[in-house]
């Protein structure tokens, strides 16, 4: 690929060629931090507070999500975690990250704490800033920590954004 350099347009790429755009590269990684721990028994979506922004630099480009945590439940539980692009839902469904149930059937488990990890593709369509948000419901209406690491302390809790030229 050629460029032109001059004086009045600076530096241009005579065939409408970007280098940064070449297919299937990384143009850029954003990640969001949630250092406090977030409890519901919602049996509607509600937000996690993990949070990232990205402004694409082409509307060709895809978005690839990364998320990691832990939660911690302690009765029958089906948990449920979606990823909202400004404020919509960005897959159909959710990922069903844990449905615990003992074998006689008992609302009264052990307490579990275990990983939640994720990740997926999104396709916005856009230049603009976008921000993405974890989103999570218990089917089961009972309560739940995200972004539990034990005792009273919360852990980290992470959403990577990695815009993908096409």
């Amino acid at each position: 690929m050629s460029i032109v350099l001059d004086g009045s347009n600076g530096v241009t790429f005579p065939n409408g060629g970007n280098p940064q755009a070449a297919p299937a590269g990384v143009i850029q990684v954003v990640q969001g931090t949630l250092t406090t721990s977030f409890s519901t028994s919602s049996t509607s979506l509600v937000s996690t507070g993990l949070t990232a922004s990205i402004t694409p630099k082409f509307s060709t480009s895809k978005i690839f999500i990364i998320v990691q945590g832990m939660c911690r439940e302690s009765q029958w539980n089906q948990m449920y975690f979606s990823v909202f692009r400004n404020g919509g839902n960005v897959i159909s469904g959710y990922n069903q990250v844990l449905q615990t149930q003992s074998s006689t059937g008992s609302t009264n488990l052990a307490t579990t704490t275990i990983p939640v990890s994720f990740n997926m593709i999104d396709s916005p369509s856009t230049t603009s800033s976008t921000t993405y948000t974890l989103y999570t419901l218990m089917d089961g209406g009972n309560p739940m920590t995200f972004n539990y690491s034990g005792g009273s302390v919360a852990g980290i809790a992470t959403i990577t954004l990695m815009e993908i030229a096409q």
